[in-house]
């Protein structure tokens, strides 16, 4: 019986540790630091917040919950900061799939993450890819918001 108690005692930390990282208020909070992070241009340390975030969030919300797909594209953001374009490029196409089928090609967040797409296209290659794409925004925005929009 005390032997089984000190393991107990003992597992316990670890147990609440767990359940506290599975909580919505500890992702948030990871979510809010790593952004702090970044706008502070510590990519790197806002990248290994991020990267672990990602994984919690697939396992508990799903790949198509709006929180997972909001870390799948600020994610793609700080690694675009970072200059890594292939990766980051990876990361705004899986966001964009979700992002036109959930909240539609109108969508400011939808555009936003093709504009991040594009500028991948527009560092590393091919440009034709970019130019297709911005475009495609312009002409989104054109239709949104009118021709005379300032």
């Amino acid at each position: 019986m005390a032997r089984g108690q000190r393991y107990f005692r003992k597992s316990l930390p670890d147990a609440q540790a767990l359940s506290r990282r599975k909580h919505p208020d500890t992702h948030r909070c990871m979510s809010y630091f790593a952004a702090t992070l970044r706008h502070q241009k510590r990519f790197k340390e806002a990248e290994q917040l991020q990267k672990p975030l990602l994984e919690l969030r697939k396992d508990i919300l799903g790949d198509d919950h709006q929180d997972t797909q909001n870390t799948v594209f600020y994610l793609g953001c700080n690694l675009y900061d970072q200059n890594k374009w292939e990766e980051a490029r990876g990361y705004f196409e899986t966001d964009l799939r979700y992002r036109k089928e959930f909240l539609g090609e109108k969508d400011q967040e939808t555009l936003d993450c093709m504009n991040y797409l594009a500028g991948t296209f527009l560092h590393q290659g091919p440009y034709e890819e970019a130019k297709e794409i911005y475009t495609k925004i312009c002409d989104i925005r054109r239709e949104v918001l009118g021709e005379n929009h300032a």
